[in-house]
C-alpha cells in the first residue's frame, strides 16, 4: 500500500517520506498512518516533523489539512511541525487530538481496503 518512515530523535520525530502508492490513495491510509504517528510522538512528547517538497502542493495541502503547521522553508522544501501540546490541532477524522486524551492505544496495523 506505500510507505512510512520515521525516526525518533532527542528533539522531534521525523517523518521521512510517507508514500501511498496511487491505487491505495483517497482511502484514508495517509490519514491513519499519520494518526498512529502523532499518537507515538504525544506519548513521547515529542513534536513531529517532516520537509515537503515545494514541487508538490497536493502534500502540503495533505499535511495542513491534518493540521501540521508551516514552520519555515529551504530553496526546495516546506518545513512542517505537528505539536503535541497544541490545544487545537485538527485530529485527522475531524475531531480535535485533546478528544484522544486519555483514550486507549489504537491497534498498530492498519486495515487492509482491499
Amino acid at each position: 500500500m506505500g510507505v512510512l518512515a520515521s525516526v525518533v530523535l532527542p528533539d522531534c520525530v521525523k517523518l521521512n517520506p510517507l508514500f501511498i502508492l496511487p491505487e491505495h490513495r483517497g482511502r484514508g491510509v495517509g490519514r491513519q498512518c499519520l494518526l498512529l504517528l502523532t499518537e507515538e510522538a504525544r506519548e513521547l512528547g515529542l513534536p513531529i516533523r517532516l520537509q515537503v517538497l515545494k514541487v508538490d502542493p497536493r502534500a502540503l495541502a495533505f499535511y495542513q489539512r491534518l493540521g501540521l503547521e508551516r514552520t519555515g522553508e529551504t530553496e526546495t522544501h516546506d518545513l512542517l511541525e505537528w505539536t503535541p501540546s497544541r490545544p487545537s490541532t485538527p485530529l485527522l477524522f475531524g475531531g480535535t487530538f485533546p478528544a484522544l486524551a486519555g483514550t486507549s492505544r489504537l491497534p498498530r496495523e492498519i486495515p487492509s481496503h482491499g
